[in-house]
């Protein structure tokens, strides 16, 4: 019996005698915003907080619309700076990150470290200059395990509430809801909110239908050796087993222990399975160093180490904080990867782990664990994100892309561009994309976000002048789309499930996970120049990039094209690149 699926994305149609509309996802939108069909409709108090539920409508090009709903919850207001506690885990509100946080009166820490986190938070967070600016003086401050200072107006308490008589769960992460509640929540909504306004004025939405499945991807591993992944462990067996397609063979780490509380022994046991040539073991106490200290620190430490050869500096700590990207870019700036492993992590000793932990020091160090099998008829894939922050009242762009074979998806090289605005403009073209590499070749962008207006006409008419014959296709994490296998009752269809809802424009499940429900990628493909992709084929490099990530065992749900670009714009925009344009590792996983 084939399987059967349906999506919350519909067909708009407006009665024929209705004037013509050029754009009716447009319209509908706003009948459904002026009979505020937007507005909350389910509200849930836990306690002094509240779980709201909400519709939402996406436009889908002109003719089509997705349906589904959003859902928040209030939390309550940061602190004030009159609590006083000790290592209490705190959320700061700027990172989302939870360390332990104590008391300290607001004198005891003296002006000279506050105005220096001032200046520090001002760099960093540009976005909330007002905020910071705005920061008053307060009975006390709250200092982290690393002895770093926070203002108690950027942080707020984890609160947790009941998920199970075993289990308690964060507020934040709070019900992620079933296939099956998801789809009888919009039911109710449709009947309740929208059939009304829909029949009123006369307009019909009808269902998208005729999914299709991609074929699932091989891949050659050592001894030219072709397997598949059907299960996730499948490539990491037969790698332990058979070995990476290119590999270094051994590697030599240097282990930087932050958290002065470990041996060295304990170390080498943790990480035993590694194929480790030789280890250097050291350990520094930063957690008193202000930033410019620990920065120096930073670089004497990879400094000492050339003197030794070719090591990759594996850094354990408890807590990573700020530390995080002053220490990997302070590094970086002298050409030295970094792995970063949680202490807890090594003493668990998880298997899985500790597998993605050997994948990523692996690809840091320049192996090639694995490659797609079959061939394609491009040169180039190339990722691109960019990632916004604001420096001296302007908002400035920094970009990261990708470049990969075409052939395999193996990766080639990261390249930085600056850029003034969300779009490519005219004059930044030639700095993604040099005529000298791409001239004659066949490209293939993939775009993390939604189409900039015009951006499509400056790349058309760059490529058609230097003769590169490109395609680009917009990939959006986010659409209000969700889909749902329908053969028997409702539940979570497989990955790779994909449905061509408009000319070049389709919705693709990338993920297998059980918890919530899916939501897929929304792709819209435009080619470049006068010869078009088979559309088939734009979807099925996606989903097969999906398994290319070599920072974990388990499947992306975007392709390393866009997932790696992405990580590597947001470490831009953090002030972490490596020391030279072009980076021939993979340092940001």
């Amino acid at each position: 019996m084939k399987n059967t699926y349906s999506a919350t994305i519909f067909k708009i149609y407006f009665p024929e005698e209705k004037y013509y509309i050029q754009d009716k996802a447009k319209e509908l939108y706003e009948i459904f915003d002026k009979h505020e069909v937007y507005s909350k409709f389910d509200e849930t108090q836990i306690g002094e907080y509240h779980l709201y539920r909400q519709l939402d409508y996406r436009k889908d090009g002109t003719d089509f619309i997705s349906i589904d709903f959003k859902s928040k919850i209030y939390l309550e207001d940061v602190l004030d700076g009159t609590e006083e506690f000790s290592e209490k885990r705190l959320i700061n509100i700027f990172s989302g990150k939870s360390p332990k946080f104590s008391s300290v009166l607001w004198e005891e820490v003296g002006e000279k470290k506050i105005e220096e986190t001032k200046l520090y938070l001002t760099s960093r967070y540009p976005k909330k200059l007002k905020e910071i600016l705005a920061i008053s003086k307060t009975k006390y401050l709250y200092r982290d395990e690393n002895g770093y200072i926070y203002f108690p107006n950027f942080l707020r308490k984890k609160v947790f509430i009941e998920y199970s008589e075993a289990l308690q769960k964060e507020i934040r992460n709070y019900y992620s809801l079933t296939p099956v509640n998801r789809r009888q929540i919009i039911g109710r909504e449709w009947i309740k909110k929208i059939k009304p306004i829909l029949e009123r004025e006369n307009i019909s939405l009808k269902i998208v239908g005729d999914f299709k499945e991609v074929e699932r991807p091989t891949f050659i591993i050592g001894g030219n050796r072709v397997v598949e992944k059907i299960k996730d462990y499948d490539i990491t067996n037969q790698l332990k087993r058979y070995g990476f397609y290119k590999s270094s063979g051994t590697y030599n780490l240097a282990i930087l222990d932050i958290t002065g509380k470990i041996e060295e022994g304990f170390v080498q046991n943790a990480l035993w399975e590694f194929p480790v040539l030789e280890r250097y073991f050291t350990q520094a106490d930063i957690r008193k160093l202000n930033r410019f200290e620990l920065e120096k620190k930073s670089r004497d430490f990879v400094k000492s180490l050339e003197k030794r050869g070719k090591f990759l500096p594996v850094i354990v700590f408890e807590e990573k904080g700020d530390m995080y990207h002053q220490i990997k870019n302070a590094m970086l700036q002298e050409s030295f990867p970094t792995q970063f492993i949680n202490k807890k992590n090594l003493e668990k000793g998880q298997s899985a782990t500790l597998l993605n932990i050997f994948l990523q020091i692996s690809a840091k160090y320049g192996d090639t664990p694995y490659i797609l099998n079959k061939k394609r008829e491009v040169d180039f894939y190339v990722g691109f994100d960019v990632s916004r922050m604001k420096k001296e009242e302007k908002m400035l762009n920094r970009s990261g892309g990708v470049y990969f074979f075409s052939e395999n998806g193996e990766f080639l090289a990261t390249k930085k561009v600056e850029m003034l605005g969300e779009k490519i403009r005219d004059d930044e073209v030639s700095k993604l994309f040099s005529a000298k590499k791409f001239s004659g070749k066949k490209i293939v962008i993939h775009r993390d976000g939604n189409k900039p207006e015009n951006e499509v006409e400056t790349l058309r008419r760059y490529f058609k002048a230097n003769d590169i014959k490109a395609h680009i296709v917009y990939i959006t994490k986010s659409p209000s789309v969700r889909v749902f296998e329908t053969t028997k009752g409702v539940s979570n269809p497989a990955k790779g499930v994909w449905l061509e809802y408009s000319e070049n424009r389709a919705i693709v499940v990338t993920t297998n996970s059980k918890v919530g429900t899916k939501q897929p990628l929304k792709v819209e493909y435009i080619a470049l120049n006068d010869e078009k992709m088979d559309f088939e084929k734009v979807i099925k490099d996606i989903f097969d990039f999906t398994y290319m990530s070599y920072g974990s065992y388990q499947d992306t749900r975007l392709p390393a094209t866009v997932h790696y670009s992405h990580k590597i714009s947001k470490f831009l925009s953090y002030g972490v690149e490596p020391n030279s344009e072009v980076f021939q590792h993979i340092y940001w996983i």
